[in-house]
């Protein structure tokens, strides 16, 4: 009777534990990029591949079951270590795969050195464990040269006192995508020795243009005075990170008008040498009237 008692306890106990016990534990999970970099030119597309499997898998006598479902969770990627995440929401397949591209309401990533991490989000109720890559993938974005130059195409036939200047964008970039770069050009025109600031011009260049270069006139120059052309080119925003830009060197133009420029050029007198100018011409004015009248003097005295 004692033993029949003793194992009858036992299994009550045996049975308590089991019911204390959680009915399932969580599933850990493994999640890794399937290549360690990745070299894209800038605004390609692209797509990386991560996979994600249960710890440890599961098998059937056929071979391995599937991994992690679409239901099971979702994917989130960080970009350069930032704290919020650059996409989000990606899906798992049914094979455990998910696929990061760039976003559609994210710009072409920079040219440079990017690290991607991702983080295994799991769904509300799922079995499965977070999880992260234990190594970044390496993304190295390309560049494309831009030569933004400035050339100098002197003074109009029609108008000596003019000055044309030609603004050019050259490079991969043109090349490629057989239009320039949109931006905006900033043409500072500079007058003598001093290079005194006369007039800032900005240029805008549209998004597609196929033109690869445009002229600026400035015009109402002054004659024998030097002038100088810097120029500088801006790309659009949510270009600027793809492009290599090299800026141009100053142009310059002597205007050297013909006889008719010069007397149709205004002429600027400073305002001294002005005053005393007058002052000499008075002063000469005067002495000729006295001169005039000491003259009309001596001849009346002269006469019989």
């Amino acid at each position: 009777m004692r033993r029949i008692l003793a194992a009858a306890i036992a299994f009550g106990v045996t049975l308590a534990a089991l019911g204390a016990a959680p009915a399932s534990a969580a599933v850990g999970t493994d999640l890794a990029w399937q290549r360690d970099e990745l070299a894209v030119d800038y605004g390609a597309r692209w797509h990386a591949q991560l996979r994600i499997d249960r710890d440890p898998p599961r098998f059937h006598e056929s071979g391995p079951l599937p991994t992690v479902g679409r239901d099971d969770a979702v994917v989130e990627v960080y970009l350069d270590g930032e704290d919020e995440p650059w996409a989000s929401g990606i899906p798992v397949a049914e094979d455990g795969s998910a696929y990061v591209s760039t976003p559609r309401e994210r710009e072409p990533l920079p040219a440079g050195e990017h690290e991607l991490r991702a983080v295994l989000v799991p769904a509300e109720g799922s079995e499965l464990d977070g999880a992260s890559t234990a190594e970044p993938l390496r993304i190295t974005v390309a560049s494309f040269p831009v030569t933004a130059s400035v050339a100098s195409l002197g003074a109009p036939e029609e108008d000596s006192l003019a000055w044309d200047v030609r603004l050019e964008l050259s490079g991969e970039w043109v090349e490629r995508n057989g239009a320039v770069p949109a931006g905006a050009w900033q043409v500072r025109l500079l007058e003598g020795p001093q290079e005194r600031v006369v007039e800032t011009r900005v240029v805008a260049v549209e998004r597609g243009d196929a033109a690869e270069s445009l002229t600026v006139r400035f015009d109402r120059l002054r004659d024998a005075v030097t002038y100088r052309a810097e120029a500088v080119f801006q790309p659009r925003a949510e270009i600027a990170g793809g492009l290599e830009l090299e800026q141009p060197d100053r142009v310059s133009h002597e205007v050297s008008g013909s006889l008719g420029a010069i007397l149709e050029a205004p002429l600027t007198i400073p305002v001294p040498i002005a005053i005393g100018g007058g002052a000499v011409l008075l002063m000469l004015a005067i002495a000729i009237v006295a001169i005039s009248a000491l003259l009309l003097r001596l001849r009346v005295r002269e006469r019989p």
